[in-house]
C-alpha cells in the first residue's frame, strides 16, 4: 500500500517538475547546475505534499520545512469550570438522603412517588398472561417474547385532593424491579400503554381514579412470592405483595 502511493507521488513530482522546466521555454530545457536542479525538485516535492490533503508521508515533515513561514495559531484557553447552582441562583433541592450517603427507605408508595396529600396509589393484584391489552384499547397490545410470559402488576391511582392533578410519572425516572420466588429479579418494561405506571401522563380530575400497571417479562415459572423494590436517587420502597 505504501509502495503504491510512493509511485504515484513520484509520478506527480515528475509532472510538476517537467511543467516548471518547460513553461515559457518551448521544448528546450534550460541548462542548470546540479544544485539548481535539486532545489527545483525539492520545491516541487514540497509543493505537492503541501496541497495533497490525503498525504500522510512519514518521510517528509512539512511543518519543519515551512517552520519559518507557518502562521501563529490562536491560543485556546480552557473555559472556567461550571459552578454548581446555589440556593440563591438555582432550584431548591429537597435532601432526602440519609447521613451515610445512601437513599431513604420510605414507608409508603405515595411518599415514594411524591404524590400530593389526598392522592393514593394502591396495589390491587397480579396476573400472568401471554398477551396484555388495556381494557377498551383496540389499537395496542403487548405480546410476550417466545418462551416468555408477562407478569402484570396492577395499581389503582385515586385523586381525593379536592382539585384536578396533573400527573407526569414519566418524569420521575424511577426503577421498578420485581423479584419472583425470592431469586428471580426483573426490571419493568417501558411500554406505549396509556396505563403504564412508569410512563403515565394525564390530568386526573378530583374524585377520579385510574387503573395502572407495571409489566415484566419472565420465564414461565410458577409464581409463589412477589417482592417489589422501587428506587430512585433519593428514596427506596419495598413491599411484599404475595
Amino acid at each position: 500500500m505504501m509502495k503504491r502511493k510512493g509511485i504515484v507521488l513520484t509520478a506527480g513530482i515528475g509532472a510538476v517538475l517537467g511543467a516548471m522546466l518547460l513553461a515559457g521555454c518551448g521544448n528546450t530545457l534550460p541548462e542548470m547546475t546540479d544544485d539548481q536542479a535539486d532545489a527545483i525538485g525539492e520545491y516541487a516535492a514540497i509543493t505537492l505534499l503541501k496541497y495533497d490533503a490525503n498525504s500522510k508521508s512519514r518521510l517528509v515533515d512539512i511543518s519543519r520545512l515551512e517552520e519559518s513561514s507557518a502562521p501563529e495559531l490562536p491560543v485556546i484557553t480552557e473555559p472556567d469550570p461550571i459552578q454548581p447552582e446555589t440556593a440563591e441562583t438555582g432550584p431548591t433541592v429537597i435532601d432526602r438522603t440519609d447521613p451515610s450517603g445512601g437513599v431513604t427507605a420510605v414507608s409508603s408508595l405515595e411518599e415514594f412517588m411524591g404524590l400530593p396529600d389526598g392522592m393514593t396509589l394502591t396495589y390491587t393484584g397480579y396476573d400472568v398472561v401471554q398477551s396484555y391489552k388495556e381494557e377498551g384499547d383496540v389499537y395496542f397490545a403487548l405480546e410476550a417474547s417466545t418462551g416468555k410470559q408477562l407478569l402484570v402488576l396492577s395499581f389503582y391511582l385515586n385523586n381525593q385532593t379536592g382539585a384536578e392533578q396533573p400527573m407526569r410519572l414519566i418524569e420521575l425516572h424511577n426503577s421498578y424491579r420485581v423479584t419472583v420466588n425470592e431469586d428471580y429479579t426483573r426490571t419493568a418494561l417501558t411500554t406505549m400503554l396509556n396505563n403504564d405506571l412508569s410512563t403515565y401522563i394525564e390530568t386526573l380530575s378530583d374524585g377520579a381514579g385510574r387503573q395502572l400497571v407495571l409489566l415484566y417479562e419472565i420465564d414461565p415459572v410458577q409464581v409463589d412470592t412477589i417482592t417489589l423494590k422501587f428506587k430512585n436517587t433519593e428514596a427506596t420502597y419495598t413491599m411484599q405483595v404475595k
